[in-house]
């Protein structure tokens, strides 16, 4: 892909999500008896992908788990053929969602042969049409309204979030929390004027040296995402952790000069609203995303940004991730990087030349 667009893609894709998001919901919709028969009878579900299509099964299989009881498990793409043992111990029952922006990512298709081979059923979740994902998949599900332009992933990242939070309510069939995923794009447009502001004021912060991202449950695949936007657009070090384990050795490095961002659930808020006063003493630069906060959270909260939408934790996931990804913008920006050519990288990964066959 080249960067034809004169102000970037990856700010302008970002902040295309609402309306992307408004196509992309009714076009998984309208694959729900697809969905549902594939999910059916299905006792295991193992979600894969490299990159971000990692970090979105990393957030997929706690909530597939949490909605549907269906046991679910999430490993990168190179363990699916590598060490398989530890993941598939049978076919029976057992079925894998790969995820893959560009469906053509080598590790991935390595782990749908190897799947294949065990016949355990794969659902494919691309923006590539004639892909070998698509192609391959037992049931592939095209993500049109999200594909994208810039190398880094934006609204592709929360479309697979999307669909993945569309398949746990569709095999569940949970009525509710299809209909609280369709608000999501409204929610964002209400919203995302603030959130540019937010990212950008995040963004042009000069004095955090490192970024640490931090969050419980489904939302520490968000946090790793976040993590990877800073890490492949900003080239400063950038980490992930489960919220409350962040105690247990990582706040030994929090100082000055490090932005802490913690994305608070509803379930935990009880436990990490006081984590992030902890961390603010010990001197981070707290920035807090919520659905809503309390006195004690914005007392804590150098930068506070709301979505005041009453969401639950099963449907606010991608809410998190557009503040996120426009600070990591803007941060590059500071720092005289061009976030749509980042270091080393390209639109998609070929190993092929260089993996065994």
């Amino acid at each position: 892909m080249t960067n034809e667009n004169p102000d970037g893609w990856m700010l302008q894709e970002t902040l295309s999500q609402p309306e992307a998001w408004s196509e992309l919901i009714p076009h998984i919709l309208s694959h729900t008896g697809e969905i549902q028969r594939f999910f059916s009878g299905k006792s295991r579900i193992l979600f894969s992908g490299c990159g971000s299509g990692l970090n979105a099964s990393r957030f997929a299989a706690p909530l597939f788990q949490s909605v549907t009881g269906i046991n679910a498990k999430y490993a990168p793409a190179a363990d699916v053929f590598l060490f398989e043992d530890s993941l598939i111990s049978e076919a029976d029952g057992t079925a894998a969602v790969l995820q893959s922006r560009s469906g053509s990512t080598t590790e991935v298709l390595r782990a749908m042969e190897n799947l294949k081979r065990k016949r355990v059923p794969v659902l494919g979740i691309t923006c590539g049409a004639d892909s070998p994902l698509a192609l391959g998949a037992d049931l592939a599900l095209v993500l049109h309204p999200v594909q994208e332009q810039a190398v880094t992933t934006t609204r592709s990242l929360t479309g697979m979030m999307i669909t993945c939070q569309l398949l746990a309510a569709l095999a569940a069939e949970k009525p509710g929390l299809v209909r609280e995923i369709q608000h999501l794009p409204d929610i964002l447009t209400a919203n995302l004027d603030a959130m540019h502001t937010a990212g950008r004021q995040i963004g042009e912060h000069t004095s955090f040296e490192r970024v640490a991202l931090v969050a419980n449950g489904p939302f520490y695949g968000a946090a790793r995402e976040g993590q990877l936007k800073f890490m492949e657009t900003c080239l400063i070090p950038a980490d992930a952790y489960p919220m409350l384990d962040y105690r247990h050795g990582p706040q030994a490095a929090v100082q000055n000069q490090l932005l802490l961002i913690c994305l608070v659930s509803r379930r935990g808020y009880p436990d990490e609203a006081p984590f992030v006063t902890e961390m603010k003493a010990l001197g981070a630069t707290t920035v807090v995303l919520c659905d809503q906060a309390g006195p004690e959270l914005r007392h804590a909260a150098d930068i506070l940004v709301e979505f005041n939408a009453g969401l639950s934790d099963f449907a606010a996931g991608p809410m998190y991730l557009p503040v996120i990804q426009t600070a990591a913008y803007y941060h590059a920006h500071t720092l005289g990087l061009n976030p749509d050519e980042p270091r080393n990288l390209s639109y998609w990964i070929d190993t092929s030349s260089l993996s065994a066959t």
